[in-house]
């Protein structure tokens, strides 16, 4: 407890202004706004968490509406170059190209649409992108292991993961309505 300087009062510690006669307490004043600051620092790297990972998305999105482009043009060069009728190997084959692109198109757009919704739902947009980013990951490790060896592709790949991965954290942080609290490094008294 504190006293007032103006009319003596005892005042609880924290407070900014007496509640007696309304004086303004400097080191209540002090701490609130170092409070302040940090609400807003907190602020501002939450922000900058949730725009990373709606970036990341966007990338994601950008990226995959690229492949897709990619494999439809395959399938359309395959389709033109060959006599696709005649063999059934050759026409399995295109199927299942044009399956894979039809899949890939469907992830472009769902990624577009989460790129959206991260607007309004930073948390489920951004664990559901995490989600589909590292299945498809590993579903295109299993159907062609050589991309594993492309150092490059683990830097963008990592980058993308982290990126959604803060954007998690921050969206389940507004989720929860603030910002995450910060540790004390004052040791707890026993």
């Amino acid at each position: 407890m504190a006293q007032c300087p103006k009319c003596g009062v005892e005042v609880e510690d924290g407070n900014a202004f007496c509640e007696s006669c309304g004086a303004a307490l400097r080191e209540g004043v002090k701490r609130r706004k170092v409070r302040n600051r940090r609400a807003s620092l907190a602020g501002k790297i939450h922000d900058r968490n949730i725009k990373g990972a709606r970036i990341a998305i966007m990338i994601v999105a950008v990226l995959t509406f690229l492949e897709a482009g990619a494999v439809w043009w395959l399938h359309s060069v395959l389709k033109s170059a060959s006599q696709y009728d005649q063999d059934p190997e050759l026409l399995a084959a295109l199927g299942n190209i044009q399956l894979l692109a039809v899949a890939v198109t469907l992830v472009a757009f769902v990624m577009l649409g989460l790129f959206f919704w991260a607007g309004s739902n930073p948390f489920g947009a951004s664990l559901t992108a995490l989600i589909i980013y590292l299945t498809s990951m590993l579903v295109g490790f299993a159907l062609n292991p050589l991309a594993l060896a492309s150092p490059l592709g683990w830097v963008i790949r990592i980058s993308i993961i982290l990126a959604l991965s803060s954007g998690v954290r921050s969206g389940l942080v507004s989720k929860r309505g603030g910002v995450r609290p910060r540790r004390s490094r004052r040791p707890v008294p026993r």
